[in-house]
């Protein structure tokens, strides 16, 4: 087993929290968090911190600590920002080169949460913290975590939501899916929401929503590749962070019930069958959690959905919509 290293971490946390508490206004306005590292080359990696803020509460962060699980850490201070609608979203990077091998806990804090969360006490007082786990071992080689869609999820009371985040790994390895609690303090000040499950094959989150609000929730992704023997080794681990919305009304028209739409498979990695009782169709339009039309063709009852991103999506066929889930 290699050594885990944690050395320094609470002489960085007060030297790095004392620079941050003098340069950064703190907010109530983080949605969503996640980080990521990528390998540069040698023991080189290049860490990545990305912040979805609230557009109506957003303030500008300026700066973030990243901490590389070595002792050492970073102030990156050249975030970007951008975004459309409710969110803007921020990302800061610092590179660091390792030791050498082993396992390290890079990770950041910043604050503060959205306010209104409602399976976190006072949630605009808690701070937002993401762990990864990187491996070196010249055994299973380099890696790079994988690469999200932008988190966003919105349901209908009462509805059931089925929401993917949409992973890819470009080092092709197997990843599994864990829910797990969100960081804060005090730890009873967070619970998992009932009736909410997750896929630990496909990442599929399923809720039951049935209250108007926020709630938080928290993705756990492990990344595993075969050794020299085979065998599959924990190389990886990265955190994603981000509410759901749970709303009155999405904005977008329910079914008809004089039209109905069924969609088959449902969720499909690939071919969407359409059937439906409508007379009059001149064309199909596919819309994503986001509003956007990323899909319009003339209609057909198969069509191929094979090249979205896996989420949550919406087909409109006249003025009516229904659900599918891309896998």
């Amino acid at each position: 087993m290699l050594p885990l290293i944690d050395a320094k971490i609470c002489k960085v946390f007060l030297l790095i929290s004392c620079f941050v508490l003098s340069k950064h206004n703190f907010s109530q306005d983080i949605r969503a968090a996640w980080i990521d590292y990528k390998w540069l080359g040698g023991y080189t990696y290049s860490i990545t911190a990305t912040l979805l803020l609230d557009s109506a509460t957003a303030q500008t962060h300026t700066n973030i600590a990243a901490y590389f699980g070595d002792g050492d850490s970073c102030v990156s201070t050249t975030g970007a920002s951008s975004g459309s609608g409710k969110i803007v979203m921020y990302k800061f990077s610092c590179v660091h080169v390792y030791d050498g091998p082993g396992i390290y806990k890079p990770y950041f804090i910043d604050n503060y949460r959205i306010s209104g969360i409602k399976n976190i006490t006072n949630s605009s007082t808690k701070s937002m913290t993401i762990f990864s786990l990187l491996s070196i071992n010249a055994f299973t080689g380099p890696n790079t975590t994988p690469l999200y869609s932008v988190p966003i999820a919105s349901v209908n009371v009462g509805n059931i939501l089925n929401y993917n985040p949409g992973l890819s790994d470009i080092d092709g390895d197997s990843l599994s899916y864990h829910l797990v609690n969100c960081i804060v303090t005090p730890t009873t000040a967070y619970y998992i929401p009932a009736n909410s499950s997750l896929n630990n094959s496909t990442g599929t989150l399923t809720y039951q929503a049935d209250t108007v609000g926020l709630y938080s929730f928290k993705f756990l992704v492990k990344e595993w590749r075969k050794d020299v023997d085979s065998v599959f080794q924990l190389i990886g681990e990265t955190e994603i962070d981000f509410v759901v919305d749970v709303v009155a009304s999405v904005g977008i028209k329910e079914l008809d019930k004089k039209e109905s739409i069924g969609l088959y498979p449902n969720p499909t990695s690939s071919i969407l069958n359409i059937k439906t009782n409508s007379k009059t169709i001149s064309e199909i339009e596919i819309i994503n959690s986001l509003g956007q039309t990323v899909l319009k063709q003339k209609y057909s009852e198969s069509i191929d959905v094979s090249k979205l991103s896996p989420g949550c999506y919406f087909i409109r066929i006249n003025n009516s919509y229904s659900k599918f889930i891309k896998e």
